[in-house]
């Protein structure tokens, strides 16, 4: 499989990526901890798993013991199941994560996938233990139900912690190293011109042909769920956004595979951080600016998300649609600022009377805003008007369908 780390080393650029820098897709988790992991001669003779993932409880029961967990300077209990659903014997593959950040990509294996797509439906909404070596160092709350088998494991860990749990999980010593992998016929040829002439144009260049192995990666990725194929698109994307600074797309690519990993604070900080230099780089991305209000929504910024709406719909009145001011509207009644909404949705009403897409819109808002019977005129409006298509007069029915049996209960 093409390498990128032994050939990224050639440039000193590449090591400059900042420490902040992350991706994500949606059927993964990402679990952050705080430690150098070292084997440990008590947790041999306790017997601990290596790495464990256990149920929670809301409070003390039998077969639960309590925990405490560092978080943020403070610490609390929790209620973990002593005996795990998932240990090292569900790894398939482990490998260490380098570029932005350190930290442990694991897939599980047939076995350990399944386990981990009926623990997660079972404990929707609520918490998984994450222990290594017979700590908690992690409980994250489980927003989806996880089909990927992938875990990120990632935080304050050095290069050597997380390798030595790689080799941990692995059962080996050392851990497989991109360098020995080859490289592309066209990287090859690029960097044989590039050691004769290292200019910006063969720069760019080279950036341009890693953009592009990088959305083969990620495409892959997505369709076989292969986390060698998540491995190189990471690298390839970040290689590409190092070479050459003033290109947006290889950020989008880096924040769309980071905002995958939702339900984690930090790794969605990260993705907003990188949508918010490409939209800096490029304001015309309209489509990384639409991305970075969905992932401000996730993060509950949703006054944030709310101004990115806005400023798209100014730029563009062809980002107006019904999957656009369904969530611009969700945002106004989250951030408690329905009347703001009402009035925003009334203005852009105004301006664009004939796109149906607003009404919808207008019409949420309405019913959450005290106006029922509006917002009802509204909708009755919209299930007959020709122009609005059949999808979204089959969306206002519904609507109005939902809103009578509320009312009915």
């Amino acid at each position: 499989m093409p390498g990128t780390a032994r050939s990224f080393r050639v440039f000193d650029k590449w090591k400059g990526l900042r420490g902040g820098w992350a991706i994500a897709p949606v059927l993964m988790v990402v679990v952050f901890f705080g430690f150098t992991w070292a084997p440990s001669a008590a947790a041999a003779e306790k017997s601990f798993s290596l790495l464990a993932i256990s149920r929670t409880a809301e409070g003390p029961g039998p077969g639960f013991v309590p925990m405490e967990l560092a978080s943020g300077g403070a610490v609390e209990t929790v209620q973990v199941e002593t005996a795990p659903v998932l240990t090292e014997k569900h790894i398939g593959e482990a490998w260490v994560h380098e570029q932005g950040f350190i930290g442990v990509f694991i897939e599980t294996t047939p076995e350990g996938r399944q386990l981990l797509v009926e623990l997660t439906r079972e404990q929707l909404n609520r918490r998984l233990a994450i222990l290594v070596e017979g700590r908690l160092m992690m409980a994250p709350f489980i927003q989806e139900i996880i089909t990927s088998g992938q875990i990120m494991l990632s935080g304050e860990i050095d290069r050597a912690g997380a390798e030595k749990l790689v080799a941990g999980l692995q059962g080996q010593q050392t851990t497989a190293s991109a360098d020995a992998e080859s490289l592309f016929p066209d990287e090859t040829i690029l960097l044989a011109r590039i050691e004769k002439d290292p200019s910006p144009h063969l720069y760019a260049e080279l950036a341009g042909v890693r953009g592009r192995h990088a959305a083969g990666y990620y495409e892959r990725w997505r369709e076989f769920g292969r986390s060698a194929d998540l491995r190189q698109a990471i690298f390839y994307a970040a290689s590409a956004a190092e070479l050459r600074p003033d290109w947006d797309q290889p950020r989008v690519l880096l924040a769309m595979i980071y905002a995958n990993f939702s339900g984690d604070r930090e790794t969605l900080e990260l993705a907003t951080e990188l949508l918010i230099e490409a939209v800096d780089i490029n304001p015309a991305n309209g489509p990384a600016q639409l991305l970075l209000a969905q992932v401000l929504m996730k993060q509950g910024r949703f006054w944030s998300a709310i101004e990115q709406y806005d400023s798209l719909f100014a730029k563009s009145a062809a980002m107006i649609t019904p999957m656009n001011t369904a969530p611009l509207a969700l945002c106004y009644i989250l951030d408690g600022r329905i009347q703001a909404g009402i009035l925003y949705f009334d203005r852009l009403a105004a301006m664009h009377p004939a796109n149906p897409a607003v009404t919808t819109g207008q019409a949420v808002l309405l019913k959450h805003g005290g106006e029922a019977e509006r917002a009802r005129n509204i909708l009755t409006d919209l299930a007959s008007s020709a122009a609005a298509g059949p999808e979204l007069r089959r969306y206002a029915g519904d609507l109005l369908a939902s809103w009578d049996r509320e009312e009915m209960e």
